[in-house]
């Protein structure tokens, strides 16, 4: 059995992966608490809105012999999730309604006897575009006078990132990147202005919150007992979630300027160009064997589209903020499934965090593609992120997919935008040296120019592909 990295902390029951499948061992405390959920009817109300994962309690004939040995209490099996991601690859609009799902569940949880145990915005996936809760076992008994253990958690890790994009415009993803943690509540007072208090929320949950968590914190206080003293109710649960919740809903939408939103009505593509380029996408991904692919700097995932006509999954990533926000609306309000925008930076990628660097894991080692679109991308990569073409060429074909990479040579006027005010220092990067050195980790099998020779579409087969060594 492979343990996730991601699932160490819970003392109560611990992930598995065996041949795609997602298999999750429980205590003898979980097994009462899924016994609830499902007896309760929470778990029935919960999937019929397909808020939360498909989740099934093995019977012990099913349990692989090789986790039944470890001593679990019960196996429960999830549905897998195409293809994990993380709160710092969210747009705004993904935080956000992974902040107004774990308070879904926390009000349904409640009106059946239950409650959230934390608030950590890893409780929540994406199926494409939309929002669903993971972590079935964090659901737990409701017990009378008990607080909403999770309360600094979900400020932490969603309200304060939200709350700081929304109205000092600094990047949710750079802060959550930054800190597993989040934004503890005096981190985010602090970046705040007596001003921002009147907004709604701000001086509940970040200026008194911050005011009580230095009060509390080392003191040896015993808060949970004090509170319990003091008659904290259900109720007051419930106000609290649905404070937050109108908190998070009133936040105006970040302010932010798209350098490349416009880019593909900008190029100088003529229609057999534009048409010729979507057949090749389209041939590319609906072949066999097409079920991931990524879109590498995906725009606002014209060719993401076309893939998902096939593919099972497409990881539509770019690191223009307001391109991938403006997709996930769009897929949003469209119900699409098989889309998933991310904000990632190929220069820059998403890095293995936590502990030992495998607690949550990088881009790659989330699932390799099948296939790889790298349209109009090279040249941002080379001229403006000083990556070298052969560097470049060789991470491409090592990850073993179908590429699609289209060269937009030096004559070409988005090329010529970027080199405007730089010294033209890049002698390699040139389409002969590019595709030679794509041709040293497999072959060239289809190679179109565009744009009266400005661009050139290929498409590529590593030599793992065809059966050899890459």
């Amino acid at each position: 059995m492979n343990p996730d990295p991601g699932s160490f902390r819970d003392r109560s029951g611990r992930v598995y992966r065996e041949d795609g499948r997602v298999l999750r061992g429980l205590s003898g405390a979980a097994l009462e608490s899924w016994l609830q959920l499902e007896t309760s009817g929470l778990y029935a109300k919960l999937r019929e809105g397909e808020r939360i994962v498909g989740t099934r309690l093995l019977p012990a004939p099913e349990v692989p012999p090789a986790l039944a040995a470890l001593g679990w209490s019960a196996v429960l099996e999830h549905d897998a999730v195409p293809f994990v991601s993380h709160p710092w690859e969210w747009p705004f609009e993904m935080l956000r309604d992974a902040a107004l799902l774990e308070l879904d569940v926390l009000d349904e949880a409640l009106a059946k006897g239950m409650i959230l145990r934390d608030g950590t915005a890893h409780n929540v996936q994406f199926l494409g575009s939309r929002p669903v809760f993971i972590d079935v076992p964090s659901i737990g008994p409701y017990r009378a006078g008990e607080a909403w253990a999770g309360y600094r958690q979900f400020c932490s890790e969603l309200l304060n990132p939200l709350l700081l994009e929304s109205v000092r415009s600094i990047p949710a993803h750079v802060l959550l990147r930054g800190a597993l943690g989040g934004v503890p509540p005096g981190v985010c007072a602090g970046a705040l202005t007596t001003r921002d208090l009147l907004r709604r929320g701000v001086l509940t949950h970040v200026w008194l919150h911050a005011k009580a968590d230095t009060r509390y914190r080392g003191t040896g206080e015993n808060v949970r007992s004090e509170l319990a003293m003091a008659g904290f109710s259900e109720e007051l649960v419930k106000r609290n979630s649905r404070s937050l919740r109108r908190a998070i809903e009133a936040l105006p939408e970040p302010r932010r300027e798209s350098a490349w939103e416009g880019y593909e009505t900008s190029t100088s593509y003529t229609e057999d160009d534009t048409r010729l380029k979507e057949e090749v996408v389209r041939k590319a991904t609906s072949a066999p064997g097409a079920g991931l692919v990524w879109d590498l700097g995906a725009n606002t995932g014209h060719y993401s589209r076309i893939a998902a006509e096939s593919a099972a999954c497409v990881v539509a990533i770019d690191s223009d903020t307001g391109c991938v926000g403006r997709l996930y609306a769009d897929l949003r309000r469209a119900g699409d499934r098989r889309i998933l925008p991310l904000i990632g930076d190929v220069a820059d990628p998403s890095p293995g965090l936590g502990w030992r660097l495998r607690e949550r894991g990088p881009l790659e080692a989330r699932g390799k593609p099948d296939v790889v679109l790298a349209l109009a991308l090279v040249h941002h990569l080379v001229l403006h992120g000083n990556i070298r073409t052969e560097e470049l060429a060789d991470w491409l074909m090592s990850l073993g997919s179908r590429l699609v990479v289209e060269f937009v040579t030096k004559d070409d006027p988005m090329a010529r935008r970027l080199l405007l005010n730089r010294e033209d220092q890049f002698e390699d990067y040139d389409v002969r040296a590019f595709e030679s050195a794509l041709e040293r980790r497999g072959r060239i099998s289809e190679r179109h120019v565009l744009c009266g020779g400005t661009r050139v579409l290929l498409v590529c087969e590593s030599r793992s592909r065809d059966g050899g060594a890459s």
